[in-house]
C-alpha cells in the first residue's frame, strides 16, 4: 500500500505522528483513504505545497514598552458577569464596567472567551468554542436598555422576568434570548426614527457587504423555519431548497424577507458598537492593551459560516485531538476545518475576514490551538476520536495574513499551544513574534518538579489556569476529579490515582513556593487568600510579558467553566459569577491577589 502513502503525502496528510506521550503512531489506511475522499473537493485531492521551513519576514504587532516592561491583566467568561442591571447574562455594558475597574487595579487587559455567532434558535448550543461563525457576534451579549433605540420593558411581567434572571446561579439561556429577542425587536422598529444611527448602520452594512447579508439571510431563514416546523432546524436539516445559498428559492425569500433580515444584520451593527466602545472605555480607563479576544479554532459544521461557503471547508472531516494521557479515546469537537486547497485558492481570504473581525475591537486576540496555523488533526466523518491524522497546512501564508491584521489593527497574538505539538511549532511561533501561552500546571521539569519562575520563556502570555481546567482552589481540593468521577469519565480506580498524583503534585507546588520565598508552611489542607496570592506571585515573577489572572481564581472560587469530555452533568458555559461587576474591586480576596501581581509588576502609571 505505499502507493497510498504516498498519495497521503503529497496531499499534506502525514502517515505517521509522534504522541503526547513520545510514541510514533502510525495512521491506518482506512483513515488515509477516507481523508484523501475528505479533500477531494473537485473530484481529485489536490497536491498539497512543500512544508514550509518558517514564517518567513512575517511578523505580529508587539507595543514598544514590550521590550521594558511587563504587565498583567484579568480574564473572564463575558456571559458569566453578574450585575444589577443585566438580564441574567453578562453584556457588553458589564465588560465595560469590568474594564474599568480592571484598570483602576492596575490591570492592562482584560480576557473573554470567544464572543463569535452561535444558534439564535438553538439557545442551549451554548459553547463559546463550537460556534456558527467566527466572523459575526453573539447578539445575546447586546445590552438592549443601553441603545437610543430602546423601549423600556413593556410591563411588570417582563421586568420581573428580567430580575428573576438576574438572580440565578446559572444561566437560562432560552429564557434569556426569549427576552431579549422580544426587546430588541421593538428597538429595532423605533431605529428609523433616531437616523443618525439608521445612516450609521447603512454604512456599516455597506462595508460588511456580502458576508454579512449572507449571515443575516442564513439567521432570517432558521428563525422563519423555527416558526413553521416548531423546533429549531441547522441548514443540513432544511428543505433541499434552501441549503445552497445560490438557489433561486433562497433569493426569492431574501426578496420575500428584506426586513428581517435587516434585522439581523442591524443586532450586529449594535453589538459591534457596543463592543467597540468597551474597548474605547477600557483604554481610557488606563488599559494599555484593552480586551483580550479570543478566536475558536474552527466553526461547527452545521452553521452559517459552512451554509455561507462550503468550497473553503472540508465536509466530511471534523477537528478534533489524537489520545493523550488524559483522554485516552482521543477528542472530536465536531468542528469544520478549513480545507488548505480552498485557503489557498481563496487567497486565505476567509481566514483574513475572521481575523480582522476579531482583533477590530481588541489590544490582543488568543488563538486557540494555533497549530491550526500549520497542521489539524482531522477526524474523518463516521470514524471515532483516535482514527485521524494529522492534515499539513500552508504555514507560511497563514502567518502572514495573521501578521498583515496584527499590525494593521494594532493587535498583539497569542498562540495557545497546549496538547501535542510539533518540536519547532513554538520557535516558529516566537520567529513570527506570537506569544506562547504558558499554563502554571504544565510548567514542570523532567522530575516533575515546576519549573522556577526564572525559567519560563520572555515572549509569552503567562497563567495558572484556563477555562477547561480547574480553578486553583478546584485543583487543590481535587474537585476537577470528582466531577470526572461523577460525570463517568474517571472510573473509581483512575480517580484515586488522579487523586494520589494531586496529592504529590501539591507538595512539589508547595516545595516551590518555598524555594521561591513565598510560602514558609507545609502543604495547606485548602486554599487560603495567602496561598492564592503566593501562587499568583510565583507567576508574576517570571519574565513573561503578559500575566493573566483567571476572575475566578482571584476571587477563591472552586467550579470551572467548562469539564471536556462526556461531562453531562457538569453545567458547561452556564456559570456565573458570585459577586456583581460593580463590587469585584471590593472585594477582600480579590484585591489579595492584585496586590500580590502588582508587588511584581505594577504598571507604571498606577497607584
Amino acid at each position: 500500500m505505499s502507493g497510498l502513502r504516498d498519495e497521503a503525502r503529497r496531499n499534506g496528510i502525514e502517515t505517521e505522528y509522534t504522541s503526547e506521550a513520545g510514541t510514533l503512531e502510525t495512521v491506518s489506511d482506512g483513515t488515509l483513504r477516507a481523508l484523501l475522499e475528505a479533500l477531494r473537493h473537485d473530484g481529485r485531492a489536490k497536491e498539497a505545497p512543500p512544508r514550509e521551513a518558517g514564517a518567513g519576514m512575517a511578523r505580529c504587532y508587539l507595543p514598544s514598552w514590550f521590550a521594558r516592561e511587563r504587565c498583567w491583566g484579568f480574564t473572564c467568561q463575558l456571559y458569566g458577569l453578574r450585575s444589577g442591571r443585566n438580564w441574567g447574562i453578562g453584556d457588553f455594558d458589564d465588560l465595560a464596567v469590568f474594564a474599568e475597574a480592571a484598570a483602576a487595579l492596575g490591570a492592562d487587559f482584560l480576557g473573554i472567551n470567544p464572543l463569535h455567532a452561535l444558534f439564535p434558535q438553538a439557545p442551549d448550543r451554548n459553547s463559546p468554542y463550537s460556534p456558527s461563525s467566527r466572523r459575526f457576534l453573539n447578539a445575546l451579549y447586546i445590552a438592549p436598555d443601553r441603545l437610543p433605540e430602546f423601549a423600556q420593558l413593556e410591563d411588570g411581567n417582563e421586568a420581573a422576568e428580567a430580575a428573576t434572571l438576574r438572580e440565578t446561579t446559572l444561566l437560562d439561556y432560552p429564557a434569556i434570548a426569549r427576552l431579549k429577542a422580544r426587546v430588541l425587536n421593538r428597538a429595532f422598529a423605533n431605529a428609523p426614527q433616531h437616523p443618525e444611527r439608521w445612516r450609521a448602520f447603512g454604512s456599516f452594512r455597506e462595508d460588511e457587504g456580502e458576508g454579512l447579508e449572507s449571515f443575516a439571510l442564513h439567521e432570517a431563514i432558521a428563525e422563519f423555519l423555527i416558526r413553521t416546523h416548531g423546533r429549531s432546524l441547522t441548514w443540513p436539516a432544511w428543505p433541499p431548497e434552501l441549503q445552497d445559498p445560490e438557489n433561486m428559492a433562497v433569493r426569492r425569500f431574501a426578496e420575500a424577507n428584506a426586513e428581517r433580515i435587516a434585522f439581523h444584520a442591524w443586532l450586529q451593527w449594535v453589538a459591534a458598537r457596543q463592543l467597540a466602545k468597551a474597548q474605547e472605555r477600557a483604554c481610557r480607563a488606563g488599559m494599555r492593551i484593552g480586551l483580550y479576544a479570543d478566536l475558536a479554532v474552527g466553526v461547527a459544521a452545521d452553521g452559517a459560516a459552512t451554509w455561507r461557503d462550503r468550497r473553503v471547508v472540508v465536509a466530511d472531516a471534523h477537528i478534533g485531538a489524537p489520545p493523550d494521557p488524559i483522554n485516552a479515546q482521543g477528542q472530536d469537537w465536531g468542528l469544520a476545518p478549513f480545507s488548505p486547497q480552498g485557503l489557498s485558492r481563496a487567497d486565505m481570504a476567509p481566514l483574513r475576514d475572521d481575523m480582522r473581525a476579531a482583533m477590530t475591537s481588541a489590544g490582543a486576540l488568543r488563538i486557540d490551538h494555533a497549530m491550526i496555523l500549520s497542521r489539524l488533526y482531522l477526524i474523518p466523518a463516521g470514524a471515532g476520536a483516535h482514527e485521524g491524522a494529522y492534515v499539513r497546512y500552508p504555514f507560511d501564508k497563514m502567518m502572514a495574513t495573521v501578521a498583515e491584521q496584527s499590525q494593521r489593527r494594532r493587535c498583539l497574538v497569542v498562540g495557545e499551544t497546549l496538547g501535542t505539538v510539533e518540536p519547532d511549532f513554538r520557535k516558529r511561533l516566537a520567529r513570527a513574534q506570537v506569544l506562547s501561552y504558558q499554563v502554571l500546571f504544565f510548567e514542570r521539569r523532567a522530575d516533575g518538579r515546576f519549573r522556577k519562575p526564572r525559567s519560563w520563556s520572555r515572549l509569552a502570555l503567562a497563567c495558572l489556569s484556563t477555562h477547561d481546567l480547574a480553578t486553583l482552589a478546584g485543583w487543590w481540593s481535587g474537585q476537577d476529579i470528582d466531577w470526572r468521577e461523577r460525570s463517568g469519565f474517571a472510573s473509581a480506580g483512575a480517580a484515586g490515582d488522579q487523586r494520589d498524583d494531586r496529592r504529590r503534585d501539591k507538595a512539589l507546588l508547595t516545595e516551590a513556593l518555598r524555594d521561591a520565598g513565598l510560602w514558609s508552611g507545609e502543604v495547606a489542607e485548602e486554599t487560603t487568600p495567602e496561598l492564592c496570592a503566593a501562587v499568583h506571585r510565583y507567576v508574576a515573577r517570571t519574565p513573561a510579558r503578559a500575566l493573566a489572572v483567571q476572575i475566578e481564581d482571584a476571587l477563591g472560587l472552586q467550579e470551572q467553566a467548562n469539564l471536556p469530555g462526556p461531562s453531562v452533568q457538569h453545567p458547561n458555559w452556564r456559570r456565573r459569577l458570585p459577586i456583581p461587576v460593580e463590587r469585584l474591586g471590593d472585594d477582600p480576596h480579590l484585591l489579595r491577589t492584585v496586590e500580590a501581581v502588582n508587588s511584581e509588576r505594577r504598571r507604571p502609571d498606577a497607584t
